[in-house]
């Protein structure tokens, strides 16, 4: 507020800093001496209080929490996902794999989908409801409707959004098809278009881990009982290793012969994950003693025969829960 001394003009505004008995009162300051008192009074003048209004913090932005692998199996294929992603700033367990059984004659579809779990559920409500209606269910005719979909989702909904809010309304999907005539085939979505898969392929924001340990621990072509341990291992290594991969690990199957589609049961893949951390603990115990002690060639083969032994044991309980 300005303060003005008792019978100044309206034009006139008292000196900044000077008391209320200044000789000055009423005029205005020298052009050239206006300015020193106004410099040495100035820690008569209180600051003004501004009103300080609340900083609202940055809502941090929403991360895909997924990672889904699929791989080709000489009896069909596999594929695997984690079970935790966000909604709003928390975080929710649900299904990231869908499936239609096998029809009478017809096709049978497997589906997970990694990033914006409502962009992957509409296009496979939308491509299944149009494969259900078309009289052509040829693997040429369903991958050319999923495709036809994923093009609509892109150019209506990603592509037009703002640049910060792609990464939230980004998705990937790999599909597991079967046909009469095809039998299984793998599929991956990039962007808006669908690409063939060889071996297998990984996405989400924990594919690298997971496709690292296919990659290396994976001796292709596998059976769906190798590939269920090896999605089980993959899964298992991408949420130790990274912050935004938890849940559940659901692994999904679907049959060479006739597309059946099974999931794996729980308390399988809880004993694969308890065959793999035995496996990495005899071998860590097992190389810590032959490097700090000598052994004989007698107490080696020891340790190698009850290292098999006890591998073969963990992986016995696996076999039964098959």
């Amino acid at each position: 507020m300005e303060l003005k001394p008792r019978g100044a003009r309206k034009h006139e505004s008292w000196p900044v800093g000077q008391p209320v008995d200044h000789p000055g009162a009423g005029r205005r300051p020298h052009i050239l001496t206006g300015g020193i008192p106004n410099l040495l009074l100035r820690p008569y003048i209180r600051p003004i209080k501004h009103e300080k209004r609340p900083i609202k913090p940055k809502t941090p932005r929403r991360k895909p929490m997924t990672v889904i692998a699929g791989i080709r199996c000489t009896d069909g294929l596999v594929l695997c996902a984690d079970s935790e992603y966000t909604v709003g700033s928390g975080k929710a367990t649900g299904a990231k794999i869908a499936f239609s059984r096998p029809r009478e004659g017809g096709y049978s579809l497997l589906m997970a989908g990694a990033g914006n779990m409502g962009m992957f559920d509409n296009l496979f409500q939308k491509s299944l409801a149009k494969i259900d209606a078309s009289s052509d269910q040829s693997l040429a005719k369903i991958t050319e409707i999923i495709e036809r979909y994923l093009e609509i989702i892109y150019k209506k909904h990603i592509y037009p959004a703002p640049f910060e809010l792609i990464d939230d309304l980004n998705f990937s999907v790999l599909i597991g098809i079967w046909t009469p005539d095809s039998k299984t085939q793998l599929f991956e979505s990039s962007a808006d278009v669908l690409n063939n898969v060889g071996d297998f392929d990984c996405k989400g924001i924990g594919h690298q881990f997971a496709y690292e340990v296919i990659r290396s621990m994976g001796c292709f072509p596998l059976t769906i009982d190798q590939a269920e341990m090896l999605a089980a291992e993959a899964t298992s290594r991408a949420k130790r290793f990274s912050t935004y991969v938890s849940g559940d690990t659901a692994i999904w199957s679907q049959r060479e012969s006739d597309g059946h589609i099974l999931r794996t049961e729980k308390g399988r893949v809880a004993a694969i994950d308890a065959f793999f951390r035995q496996l990495k603990e005899s071998n860590r115990s097992l190389v810590s003693m032959m490097s700090t002690r000598k052994l004989t060639d007698e107490q080696i083969k020891a340790s190698l025969f009850r290292f098999s032994v006890e591998m073969e044991a963990a992986y016995s309980k696996i076999k039964n829960l098959s």
